[in-house]
């Protein structure tokens, strides 16, 4: 047995390597290279610009066609989402698949533009580039826990547990039932600086913004542009004494970080413009206004994103199969109206899909890296989150419309299964994860693509061969070469099936599995041509089921019907 002093001997040196190797990554190189990369707006040089459109009183998109789009989901008294119960998930086949809730997609960009650094040798940035966060302070924008603003100083992780002490939350309940604020004017003279050290504005509850227009609350989360706020109205312009909570965006002071921000604008007024009922699904942006040299954009306030949603609210198992059709088909509704827009979101995700407060309702959120199909649009193998990437982008094929309905198909499955899709930790393993549940594709598909793209993973035949190049526990890489199978391991709809096992009571038919099922299949083909559209979407007949309300409950709780232990499934046929 090795004594303490040795083991603690031991520990230093580690310690000391780790150190040693932290200072030798280029972390900041990497995120300046994404952020220049997200706002960079030399992929369109022959078109003209979003805002040249926005400036215009009348939008230059068609209104969506009536019909299908005009019929929106019943909106049940109380929206049923968690699955609710014990889980065995040991002999599930998505049991060692981790969890929808637990997943950072930040932590996955970053990887990615590691490796798109490694694989291009980047040049440096020069010195005066603007230094980006830390990676592991960095978060999505949306539907963040709340933390009030005196604690601001503290790290904030949207996918944390509750981390709020207990006095924090008395004083938030406090505030919550006293008299309404009135807020205070912050003169400009009164500090020198009102910024930290990164170029985030020093959110101050109660400071009053825009003219007084605005009180700010509380901070609702942070992320790589900007951090963002939430307020109330407390001046109207039509006098309505109704206090309204909004989503105030604050934008960093940086450059490059404001024109992404006025670009992501710039489409929202599309997409809302010819959206005038609000009825299409998507973020309303109700205003900016400028902040003490910050560019501050006002949203309407919603109360969470999907993915705190399962994670907050359904212990991680996934939704109720009538929640899942309603909201999967206001997000189908969504990508419809952007198609009639022709704007392609281009990072669809559980984290930019919010939920209003009575779960009801959702929007497509987050517009910072969306583009008009008229564009140019650069065939990069790292556009999207990696688990809601397309095979169309790892392979080099044409980018359009159908990315977005592959991530909101892979969004839908987390909804249902609680688990996410396709895990590989590279675009290689991706495709792997894709054959494993949807089957190998056609060399004849394949030969669409790039060829440097194709060739890095496949190797033509006959026969046709997959280059999968795999890293184990010691991070030791190892290729072996994987002839086409025809027999697909884990196919989509045993997963589907997988999900409803051991519900007790009230679970869904073999058929209502079946037609999900079917959707899914149909929203992720591998080939675009065949993928499902919008449209067609909106009619299959996992949609049209009868069953589209979950009755009336005692609580406003979104779960699943309680799961039994014995390992029988109570679906009804």
């Amino acid at each position: 047995m090795p004594t303490q002093e040795s083991r603690e001997e031991k520990r230093r040196r580690w310690a000391a390597i780790r150190a040693a190797a932290e200072q030798q990554k280029p972390k900041g190189q990497l995120i300046h290279q994404a952020i220049l990369t997200s706002a960079s707006e030399a992929a369109t040089p022959h078109t003209a610009p979003p805002s040249a459109c926005a400036d215009s009183p009348i939008s230059p998109f068609t209104a969506p066609h009536n019909g299908d789009l005009d019929s929106v989901p019943a909106s049940p008294d109380v929206m049923l989402v968690d699955k609710q119960g014990n889980h065995s998930v040991a002999s599930s086949p998505a049991a060692h698949s981790p969890a929808a809730a637990d997943y950072d997609p930040v932590q996955d960009m970053l990887d990615d533009r590691e490796r798109a650094a490694q694989k291009s040798q980047l040049a440096e940035l020069s010195s005066d580039a603007y230094h980006e966060k830390d990676d592991r302070t960095l978060s999505t924008l949306t539907a963040e826990k709340s933390v009030p603003m005196k604690k601001q100083e503290k790290e904030f992780d949207m996918f944390a547990s509750d981390d709020e002490d207990e006095d924090e939350d008395v004083e938030t309940k406090a505030t919550e039932t006293s008299a309404p604020a009135r807020g205070t004017v912050l003169d400009e003279k009164m500090l020198d600086n009102w910024d930290d050290p990164e170029g985030y504005y020093k959110l101050i509850s109660n400071e009053l913004v825009n003219g007084g227009r605005y009180r700010l609350i509380k901070a609702l989360g942070r992320g790589v542009f900007a951090n963002v706020a939430q307020a109330e109205e407390v001046q109207t312009e039509d006098g309505d004494p109704k206090r309204k909570l909004v989503a105030v965006k604050m934008i960093r002071r940086n450059e490059l970080m404001r024109k992404a921000s006025q670009k992501e604008m710039d489409f929202l007024r599309k997409v809302n413009e010819a959206d005038p009922q609000d009825k299409r699904h998507i973020i309303r942006l109700l205003g900016s206004f400028e902040h003490k040299g910050h560019l501050c954009i006002v949203f309407e306030h919603m109360s969470k994103n999907l993915r705190d949603l399962l994670k907050e609210e359904t212990n991680g198992h996934g939704l109720t199969l009538p929640a899942v059709r309603i909201y999967a088909k206001q997000m189908f509704l969504g990508l419809q109206h952007l198609l009639n827009c022709q704007v392609i979101h281009l990072d669809l995700k559980p984290d930019n899909v919010l939920v209003s407060a009575d779960k009801k309702t959702i929007k497509l959120a987050d517009f910072g890296t969306a583009v008009d199909k008229r564009d140019i649009i650069e065939r990069t193998e790292y556009l999207v989150s990696r688990f809601y990437r397309a095979p169309e982008i790892i392979l080099g094929m044409e980018v359009g419309y159908p990315v977005d309905m592959w991530a909101v198909g892979c969004t839908v499955y987390e909804l249902w299964t609680g688990k996410i899709l396709f895990t590989g930790r590279s675009n290689n393993q991706m495709i792997r994860a894709f054959m494993d549940c949807l089957g190998w594709p056609s060399e004849k598909l394949l030969r669409k693509g790039l060829a440097n793209n194709v060739l890095e993973n496949f190797e033509l035949g006959p026969p046709l061969r997959f280059i999968s190049r795999e890293v184990d526990q010691h991070n030791k890489l190892s290729v072996r070469k994987i002839e086409q199978q025809k027999k697909i391991h884990r196919d989509l709809k045993s997963r589907v099936h997988e999900a409803a096992r051991n519900i007790s009571c009230g679970g869904p038919t073999v058929t209502e599995l079946n037609d999900l099922a079917d959707l899914l299949s149909a929203s992720l083909h591998m080939n675009v041509d065949k993928r499902i559209s919008p449209k067609e979407a909106l009619v299959h007949k996992f949609l049209a089921s009868k069953s589209t309300a979950p009755a009336k409950a005692a609580s406003p709780a979104v779960v699943k019907a309680p799961l039994v232990k014995n390992g029988r499934t109570s679906m009804r046929r």
